[in-house]
């Protein structure tokens, strides 16, 4: 099969990955005499900022979520398990929004539009705002918030950031986060007059007031591109999966080291294990997951839900896998009319415009032609389409040894995979 690769954000993200991090500094910028229409106070800090310029960046997307409940049934030893799971899923199909940053620096910082970077050391901030004004930045007060949603913005700050060329050596420092407040931005003459009052994710005020001009508008929009991985592949989580362990004869295992989660995120499958271990932000990043179902003889798949993971584990030998909770709820159709042609005719973002329905079909590899097409429609509002290739490695019982730890085979399916490429993450610019 011919190989295609994503292709990446490449010239405008390299200048942006310069702007890592490892701990935010506060020497030497005092200042007593700071001018307070052009404050930047961090911390208890204040700074005096000398400039600033407004980038239009791609568009996003954002997506209202909603709280949902899902009650799993399953017999575990014997008794009907009742399982309550909360989670959410997108509400509607994503909205379109207008993306431009603000950034404002201190006087030893300043932006090359020709080199394409922001150069120098010292207080920074950049706002992120959300609208639906695609021309030029709207003006008006705009609330934190993390949802990319008409009217809102998010925003990064330091007290001593350092942006540097490709190629030197640095100490690279952390942007804080804001993680609410309000700010506002109006037009003043030939300038701005751009006010904030925020707190960061660990509870510093950061505040100020910058009167005065704005380079740009710098323009670093890119094509519409989307993800598209050939080759990939990805193992079923066996929903029953009996082990042979040291003369015990068959037990029942626990399948939680099977890569049969994956993240659209990162392009990349994961086991049960690995995405429980993941932070809460993390967790929300697992969005597909395959499962097989072995059952008086069956041989079936099906993509599904990530929140679904516990009543596919819950067969492990009294041991409690209750702490099992990935959130994202995500729609599969295992059963939809996309034909192959359909699935190679995706090539922009606004391809991705399909419905998507909540199918739980299964896909029975004894009977199936391939290649097989599934579509979805992620919890984070992502919509993707799945081409299932063939079987690279089937399922195979395990050996009954008494004498050996041994396990069945899981099924391993060979996947492409396409959806829309999401911008990578902009902190100060």
């Amino acid at each position: 099969m011919k190989k295609k690769k994503w292709r990446p954000l490449m010239i405008v993200m390299l200048s942006l990955l310069t702007f890592l991090s490892c701990e935010d500094k506060d020497e030497g910028l005092i200042n007593p005499n700071v001018d307070k229409e052009r404050l930047l106070s961090i911390h208890g800090l204040d700074f005096e900022l000398e400039g600033g310029a407004i980038f239009q960046l791609d568009n996003s997307f954002s997506v209202k979520h909603k709280e949902i409940m899902v009650i799993n049934e399953y017999i575990y030893e014997e008794e009907l398990i009742k399982d309550t799971i909360f989670g959410v899923e997108a509400d509607s199909d994503p909205v379109t929004t207008s993306a431009f940053a603000v950034s404002l620096y201190g006087k030893d910082i300043h932006h090359s539009y020709d080199v394409g970077k922001t150069l120098g050391r010292g207080p920074a901030i950049t706002f992120r705002l959300y609208s639906d004004s695609y021309d030029q930045l709207k003006e008006g007060e705009y609330k934190f918030s993390d949802s990319k949603e008409m009217g809102t913005f998010d925003a990064n700050s330091s007290t001593y950031y350092d942006f540097v060329p490709d190629g030197v050596d640095n100490d690279p420092v952390v942007a804080n986060s804001i993680a609410e407040g309000t700010m506002s931005i109006v037009s003043n003459g030939g300038g701005y007059i751009i006010e904030w009052d925020c707190l960061t994710s660990s509870g510093s005020v950061v505040k100020g007031k910058y009167v005065g001009e704005l380079e740009g508008s710098f323009d670093y929009r890119l094509p519409t591109t989307i993800r598209e991985l050939e080759g990939v592949q990805i193992s079923a989580i066996l929903d029953t999966t009996y082990a042979y362990f040291y003369g015990r004869g068959p037990i029942k295992g626990w399948d939680s080291s099977t890569p049969g989660l994956f993240k659209t995120s990162k392009g990349s499958a994961l086991t049960a294990w690995a995405a429980n271990a993941d932070s809460p932000v993390e967790k929300k990043q697992t969005d597909l997951m395959l499962i097989y179902d072995r059952h008086d003889g069956r041989n079936n798949i099906r993509f599904t839900s990530p929140m679904d993971i516990r009543a596919w584990l819950q067969f492990g030998g009294g041991q409690s896998n209750l702490t099992y909770t990935l959130p994202i709820h995500t729609k599969v159709d295992n059963n939809t009319t996309f034909t192959e042609a359909d699935f190679d005719n995706l090539n922009e973002a606004t391809d991705f415009n399909f419905t998507v329905e909540d199918d739980e079909s299964w896909i029975d590899l004894e009977t199936v032609t391939f290649p097989k097409i599934v579509t979805f429609f992620t919890g984070n509002g992502l919509k993707g389409a799945i081409r299932i290739n063939k079987v690279v490695i089937p399922y195979k019982p395990a050996p009954s040894v008494p004498w050996a730890y041994t396990t069945p085979t899981r099924a391993v399916i060979e996947i492409d995979i396409k959806y829309p490429a999401s911008p990578l993450p902009i902190k100060i610019r």
